[in-house]
């Protein structure tokens, strides 16, 4: 993501010098307009890349959902190590702090525009099917020709549902994942090799559930 980190300390204290409230609106605006440009560029270039397809197979999103969440952790890390809400103290990582709420409010903001993008970047699917349909390629146990252990299959549900808490559309999302789910459970029904981890499907609802709660 050729992410300078040395540059973020520098730019908050001319920020700091220049504003009332400790520089933390200026900053705060940079750094959200840097996640939604970023951000955006990943869904246009998917947009680019089906726009020469004549179909697009849900196994082609695998690698535009990788970067997304690859991207959604840099941004969490950034937020979290460069901007608490006050500073550490002796012995306290900047990370375990949690972020200043003006910098969590411009990483949302900027996480929905790249979750639900305007309509001149979208393309031949819904952003809740796309994800829908990622985590039910997950639930089977494997992501792409690489075979998922259940650790691994838990921690990419969790930063799923990150992405998730950022759709407008929740409801194509559980009525799209609930289809997919019934589908798995006919193949195992038929005679054919369930994998899915039961408890990484009743993690995935716990998440679902404390997060729909929080809203």
């Amino acid at each position: 993501w050729q992410v300078d980190e040395t540059c973020w300390p520098q730019i908050k204290d001319l920020a700091e010098e220049d504003s009332l409230d400790g520089g933390h609106s200026t900053m705060s605006k940079l750094v959200g307009e840097w996640m939604k440009k970023k951000g955006l560029q990943l869904v246009k270039e998917r947009k680019e890349r089906t726009a020469e397809s004549a179909k697009v197979d849900n196994a082609d999103d695998i690698p535009f959902v990788d970067k997304l969440i690859e991207f959604h952790s840099v941004c969490d890390s950034l937020v979290r190590k460069h901007f608490p809400a006050a500073s550490p103290r002796a012995g306290v990582q900047a990370t375990e702090m949690p972020p200043h709420p003006m910098y969590l409010r411009t990483m949302t903001s900027a996480w929905e525009s790249i979750v639900n993008p305007p309509v001149t970047l979208k393309s031949n699917a819904d952003p809740a099917q796309i994800l829908a349909h990622y985590l039910d390629t997950v639930l089977r146990g494997h992501k792409g020709k690489t075979r998922l252990q259940t650790d691994q299959q838990q921690e990419i549900c969790k930063s799923v549902v990150g992405l998730w808490d950022y759709l407008n559309d929740k409801v194509t999302f559980a009525e799209t994942h609930a289809s997919l789910l019934m589908r798995r459970l006919l193949k195992t029904g038929h005679g054919g090799r369930f994998v899915s981890d039961h408890a990484t499907e009743d993690m995935l609802i716990s998440l679902l559930k404390t997060k729909q709660t929080a809203q």
